[in-house]
């Protein structure tokens, strides 16, 4: 609701007259309960009624929005929906994740482990799980699993839940083709905000809803100054999931870990090469990290999924 004192301004510059020009000859009091006209001594222009006044409601509202403050009016049926259904969320389909980790979008998540942990593989999984299970488009940047024959082989093996022969890679190729898109290595403009840029494209273009840069060490730093860097760009990815209403998933390598008896420790966020930022400003943090020496039953070594970080209960 617009403030006594903006209908009663647009009524003046209504009648070509000004706040500034007249305000020594009006009076705005408050009696406890709302704000009133005390004394009106306008030459030339009688007191507004209260007809008067309510009609300048909408035009007073929108004076009152100020560029970059949120107006509550605007979303208030999002607020109502909200407190009915909560935040949307979607499992990734990993074994037993529901118990500890759902993705929402307007968020990211940050991905860690040692090298040939199996973080892209487990990115790939999670990308063809939200394609089949809820029909999500992915977005995908990832330098590390070039060339990208390779890594359609890949998601076409994990979609199938075999190794595709060629007439199963014919048959899966529409549902890839719909559902993952590859923003291609351009060696020459590797910073992330070329990458977001195209990402906001596939958006807008392809109804893009969840993507993966694997990995962060792979994008151009050269504009690394000072330790404000890192903090400053991952800001840059909140706001883009924010303003497009998508999933980023984040792969950082960790710095050098230490091992003991030949196994290595399992790392934290807080490891992650460059800032404790990827830490502090994610939505969520995901390690994967593999049990050398542990083998399933298909004689490849176990990997273990920690869920180290989630900002929102409700995820």
């Amino acid at each position: 609701m617009a403030s006594l004192w903006t209908k009663v301004t647009k009524y003046l510059e209504a009648n070509s007259k000004t706040w500034d020009a007249e305000k020594k000859n009006l009076m705005l009091q408050n009696d406890g309960d709302e704000d009133f006209i005390a004394s009106w001594n306008v030459n030339g222009l009688a007191e507004p009624t209260a007809e008067q006044i309510a009609s300048y409601e909408s035009a007073g509202n929108t004076a009152e929005t100020l560029e970059g403050v949120l107006n509550i009016s605007d979303i208030w049926q999002s607020v109502l929906n909200y407190n009915e259904a909560g935040v949307k969320n979607y499992s990734i389909g990993l074994p037993g994740s529901d118990n500890y980790f759902k993705m929402s979008l307007g968020e990211w998540t940050v991905v860690t482990g040692i090298p040939n942990s199996g973080k892209s593989d487990v990115m790939d999984q999670i990308f063809c799980n939200l394609a089949i299970d809820n029909d999500m488009r992915c977005g995908i940047f990832a330098p590390e699993s070039f060339p990208y024959e390779g890594h359609i082989k890949r998601i076409a093996n994990k979609l199938n839940e075999t190794n595709c022969n060629s007439e199963q890679l014919n048959n899966t190729k529409d549902f890839i083709e719909d559902h993952f898109f590859w923003v291609k290595i351009d060696l020459e403009n590797l910073t992330l905000k070329s990458i977001l840029n195209h990402f906001r494209d596939l958006v807008f273009q392809k109804g893009i809803n969840v993507f993966v840069i694997d990995p962060w060490n792979m994008l151009d730093h050269s504009a690394q100054r000072d330790h404000s860097y890192i903090g400053r760009v991952l800001s840059e990815i909140t706001q883009f999931c924010q303003q497009t209403n998508t999933h980023l998933f984040l792969v950082a390598h960790p710095r050098k870990i230490e091992s003991e008896n030949g196994n290595y420790k399992k790392p934290t966020l807080y490891d992650i090469s460059g800032s404790a930022d990827f830490f502090n400003k994610a939505y969520n943090g995901l390690i994967v990290f593999r049990c050398i020496g542990q083998k399933t039953k298909f004689g490849s070594d176990v990997v273990k999924i920690y869920v180290e970080k989630v900002k929102r209960k409700e995820n």
